[in-house]
């Protein structure tokens, strides 16, 4: 696997010990069609009950319930860990406590490395596996295994994706936040949407840019990074440049533009996702802005284990027309953004603030009141009581 000039990796052929026997390009090829039909799926939304791993997790943990409920009955559980700050990588665990490395977000691609050829190695010997990952990752575990890939032992769980950005984008943001804030100093870690508000009373120092003072929680994906002081600084979602840029679709990997795996039908057993929208379809599920998951069912396995699962959650179904509508990922790509190479190239040549300035949109004024004066747990509070007002008149 080699980097391209854009910071993505790619595989290339060994010249010297290749055959020519093309199973490579077979095993690669994409999409499969592995894809389990949307109307038999099942949709839940919630929380896990654990006030503490509920903390740890990006949203509402649904992964660590999944997994816990999966290692206590011998299982093997692959996920994503982070590495070297800025970079991923999958890993295994057989113990609950192990379970820490795969909690929070990385927005960036993983390096698969030997998972693959580990997991088809425990499933020959017997082993129950969880692989979790995206959805191009799942269908490439699938191709790899062959016919191992039915079989009753492998439980798969995808995410929601909506791209993965080049490593160059916070590999460049680290770089300018280290020397302006840490004085030089390397990054020691960094959480890309982190829950800060349970961390601002630890004896911890923390920086806040943009508005972070205002709000905490999920809802607002503060990201937080701290140096070998364990001095921190939390940039709110709305002032930080990063996911400006991301989600305009300027810097993922160009196969991002036009994934196959962005539709209704799934390739997992199980997919996982934010429970957007909840404000409006479901709000007794907000939980205080402490993070909520959607969890699809999308197999008769997925449902077992999810099932085997609830016991550590707070959930309930959901219909799957509103999951859908507040799911993109999960109607269609994202399609190519025309200024994609613009960007990339002013990527490389410009300064992290004169890159920025160009193609970061600053919040406005609207989205500003919308978010701090009348933010979604106002919003979902006014909802609670327009509804028990309703049911009071109906009873008297």
């Amino acid at each position: 696997m080699c980097e391209d000039r854009e910071g993505f990796r790619y595989p290339v052929v060994d010249k010297n010990v290749c055959i020519g026997c093309g199973r490579c390009e077979a095993v690669c090829s994409l999409p499969s069609e592995r894809f389990h039909a949307a109307d038999a799926q099942r949709g839940f939304g919630g929380s896990i009950k654990d006030a503490e791993l509920l903390a740890e997790s990006t949203s509402g943990g649904a992964f660590t319930a999944i997994a816990t409920a999966f290692l206590k009955n011998d299982g093997i559980v692959f996920g994503v860990e982070s590495s070297e700050v800025y970079k991923a990588r999958h890993a295994s665990v057989s113990s609950v406590e192990g379970l820490v490395a795969f909690r929070g977000s990385k927005y960036v691609q993983s390096e698969i490395g030997d998972a693959y050829s580990r997991v088809r190695d425990l499933l020959k010997t017997g082993n129950r596996v969880l692989f979790s990952g995206t959805p191009c990752q799942i269908d490439g575990l699938y191709g790899s295994l062959g016919r191992l890939a039915d079989s009753p032992l492998l439980l798969t769980v995808e995410v929601v994706c909506e791209g993965v950005p080049t490593p160059r984008l916070i590999e460049k943001q680290l770089s300018y936040v280290s020397d302006k804030w840490f004085k030089g100093q390397p990054i020691e870690s960094m959480r890309y949407r982190d829950k800060w508000n349970s961390a601002c009373s630890s004896s911890n120092r923390w920086d806040l840019e943009g508005m972070s003072f205002a709000v905490a929680g999920w809802d607002y994906q503060a990201t937080s990074i701290e140096g070998k002081t364990s001095k921190r600084r939390v940039v709110d979602r709305w002032f930080n440049p990063f996911w400006s840029i991301w989600l305009q679709h300027l810097v993922s990997r160009p196969s991002c533009a036009e994934c196959p795996f962005a539709r209704p039908e799934r390739v997992a057993d199980i997919t996982l996702g934010d429970l957007w929208g909840v404000h409006l379809y479901c709000p007794d599920l907000y939980n205080d802005d402490r993070g909520a998951s959607l969890a699809v069912c999308n197999t008769e396995k997925g449902l077992t284990a999810f099932e085997a699962a609830m016991p550590l959650i707070e959930s309930r179904e959901l219909d799957m027309v509103d999951v859908v509508r507040y799911q993109g990922p999960m109607r269609k790509p994202t399609g190519t953004n025309p200024r994609r190479e613009e960007c990339m190239n002013d990527l490389r040549s410009m300064g992290w603030r004169e890159f920025t300035r160009k193609w970061a949109k600053k919040p406005t004024l609207k989205l500003l009141v919308s978010k701090y004066l009348w933010g979604t747990n106002k919003q979902v509070c006014a909802k609670a009581n327009k509804a028990s007002r309703k049911c009071g008149t109906k009873d008297s």
